[in-house]
């Protein structure tokens, strides 16, 4: 969460029009014994984080794109 929330920081300073997030799934990239496994699964965000980070993107102007995922994108969405 810190990373992205970080990046959108950034994306903000630089004045970019828009940030755009690649969504991690641990379970799509590889199987539980595969070595960086671990580190896939560290990378998923749950709902709420999404949401956050959103409203954030949100009240400093900046488009927010997620990439992967339209049935997260569409909760998200709902809840802003």
């Amino acid at each position: 969460y810190s990373n992205a929330f970080s990046l959108l920081k950034g994306s903000i300073r630089a004045k970019a029009d828009a940030i755009k997030f690649q969504l991690v799934y641990a379970d799509e990239l590889s199987t539980p014994r595969y070595i960086h496994y671990k580190f896939f699964k560290s990378l998923e965000m749950n709902l709420d984080k999404w949401i956050k980070i959103r409203k954030y993107s949100k009240k400093n102007k900046i488009k927010f794109y997620l990439d992967k995922n339209k049935k997260l994108l569409n909760l998200v969405s709902r809840y802003i």
